[in-house]
């Protein structure tokens, strides 16, 4: 028997270990990065229903800024509604990134 073969098979099999590697080093990346902007995105969104709720609260407070926010409802619902949909479309950004990443993360996969 000739060691020539052996040595080939040996090469393939050290090429599939580390591709496996890298896929599972990847997909480990993907999944911390997407548990950063699921959390990220989480806070910017209630940073954003904790404005619009001060803001609430404190138009029926003030009347003089409660008829401001009934004349001209672009200040309240503009700011505080725009922070809302970043931070939910971070959060579902970071989600869809995690969920990727741990369908990839199984290191007994066939890689071909």
């Amino acid at each position: 028997m000739s060691s020539i073969p052996n040595d080939i098979h040996f090469e393939k099999v050290a090429a599939i270990a580390a591709a496996r590697a890298h896929a599972h080093a990847a997909a480990e990346s993907r999944m911390r990065r997407g548990k950063r902007l699921v959390i990220t995105g989480f806070v910017i969104a209630i940073v954003g229903v904790i404005g619009y709720c001060v803001a609430c609260l404190s138009a029926g407070v003030n009347q003089n800024l409660g008829t401001t926010f009934l004349e001209n409802p672009a200040l309240l619902v503009g700011p505080t509604l725009g922070f809302i949909g970043v931070g939910t479309l971070i959060w579902l950004v970071g989600s869809v990134l995690f969920l990727m990443g741990s369908m990839d993360d199984d290191p007994e996969r066939e890689i071909y």
